[in-house]
């Protein structure tokens, strides 16, 4: 099938067409997958889990798999069911708009759980494959307390820290450092690190609490990690070894035309202006050194920025199309995070375009990136280093900065992988947790 272009009409879902090597993933399945349900908290992109739940959703299917979308909230208005992939949307509301009611059903969505559990005892085969992606907005812990029944062939995607870290990042927001706390234990549950309140990291205490009860650490269910840099952090919060599997995420990159980021002077940030980004560092920084920041993006930091750095140029959020521009403009991406960041999809998508990268060692990428030389990172930890590295490479001749440009845009390293490959590997283990199972001779 390989090199095979598949014509219109042998598409059942036409918007993932675009994708770089989607096209491929329409090729015959094997049959011993017979259905795959993805649980989400939404049906509708925002970024993040949910992007990732769509496209393996449309890409699945258009394996000729039967997909079943289970939302925790409201229609997709006709998307998915145009590709073929079965929706349906429970109508609950987003954890921030229940009011009262949200400290109860944060925790333990009863509703959720009741519409979950007559699904399965409706639907469930031998062969149905469960993989859950987002579940703190809608879905509740309770939800994992519900598909115990099908633990042996589930799969739980780990997008962020939440199965481990009551803030989901294991970052303490009040001191601006990453967290080295076992997740739940004495000082952890004394320390105030939440971004709102310390009653606040109490209530996510008590989700986690109920999460560890409805998901036990050594149950029989498989976790799909974005970077093998996870696996400590999970591991500290007691999650085996043995449950954790690596599977990098899959990306597009800006543009299919290498960034001449050795023509150009500006450096680029892309993400939400918030404290744990480091975009004031960033723009400090740039400061500093007289060198033209690019910033994409928008948040609650952004009035005081503005008025901080008049010579910055801040462009809130962009479509892809607009910020292929940006990207063609700027000398390297900046990802100045203060927190372990598992993935970093922009790093990737910026890479895989020829631009360079400097990212703080907190992103799990960093090592990546300096193997690769396709960057370069800094001690996330040291106020001046930041400024050291852009004025580092804003040094570099425009020789050296092509030749990590061309490297970067061969893919160096392969910081991460293709939506064909992306797609192939959740078949797999798919495949192999239907499997186990068969092999112990259990249904669940």
């Amino acid at each position: 099938m390989e090199g095979e272009v598949l014509r219109d009409e042998d598409r059942p879902c036409s918007p993932v067409a675009d994708l770089q090597d989607g096209a491929a993933c329409g090729a015959g399945a094997r049959p011993d997958i017979e259905r795959v349900v993805i649980l989400n908290d939404v049906s509708i992109a925002r970024g993040g889990a949910t992007d990732l739940a769509l496209l393996s959703a449309k890409m699945i299917r258009m394996r000729g798999i039967p997909v079943v979308y289970l939302s925790g909230g409201e229609t997709d208005h006709g998307e998915l069911a145009g590709c073929g992939v079965d929706l349906v949307a429970m109508g609950e509301a987003h954890i921030l708009d229940r009011g009262l009611g949200a400290a109860v059903s944060g925790i333990h969505n009863r509703s959720v759980a009741t519409f979950v559990a007559d699904w399965i005892r409706a639907n469930d085969t031998p062969a149905t494959v469960y993989h859950v992606h987002g579940w703190s907005k809608i879905l509740s812990p309770t939800l994992f307390r519900v598909l115990s029944v099908v633990s042996r062939r589930l799969v739980v995607h780990a997008h962020d820290f939440f199965l481990a870290c009551p803030n989901g990042a294991y970052h303490d927001y009040q001191a601006g450092k990453v967290c080295e706390r076992k997740p739940l234990g004495l000082s952890c549950m004394r320390t105030h690190c939440d971004k709102r309140s310390y009653a606040q990291k109490l209530w996510r205490s008590a989700r986690s609490l109920s999460l560890a009860s409805s998901l036990p650490r050594h149950g029989s269910h498989r976790i799909l990690m974005l970077h093998e840099g996870m696996q400590p952090f999970l591991e500290r919060a007691g999650y085996p070894g043995s449950a954790l599997h690596t599977v990098r995420n899959p990306v597009r990159p800006f543009t299919s035309q290498r960034v001449r980021a050795e023509a150009n002077t500006a450096f680029l940030f892309v993400g939400r202006l918030v404290p744990e980004k480091g975009i004031e560092a960033f723009l400090a920084a740039a400061d500093a050194l007289n060198h033209a920041a690019i910033v994409v993006g928008d948040g609650p930091l952004r009035e005081t920025l503005e008025q901080r750095h008049p010579s910055a140029k801040f462009t809130g959020w962009l479509a892809r199309e607009d910020i292929v521009a940006m990207a063609a403009s700027a000398r390297a991406l900046v990802m100045p995070t203060q927190y372990a960041e598992p993935f970093g999809l922009v790093t990737a998508e910026a890479s895989f375009s020829g631009l360079p990268v400097i990212l703080s060692d907190r992103a799990l990428l960093a090592a990546d990136v300096d193997a690769a030389g396709i960057g370069l990172s800094y001690p996330g930890d040291d106020p001046s280093a930041l400024e050291e590295a852009m004025a580092g490479f804003a040094a570099m001749s425009d020789a050296e900065t092509k030749a990590m440009s061309l490297r970067a845009f061969a893919r160096a390293g392969r910081i991460a992988q293709t939506p064909e490959a992306w797609c192939e590997a959740l078949l797999g283990h798919y495949r192999d947790v239907l499997a186990t199972t068969a092999a112990d001779g259990l249904r669940p």
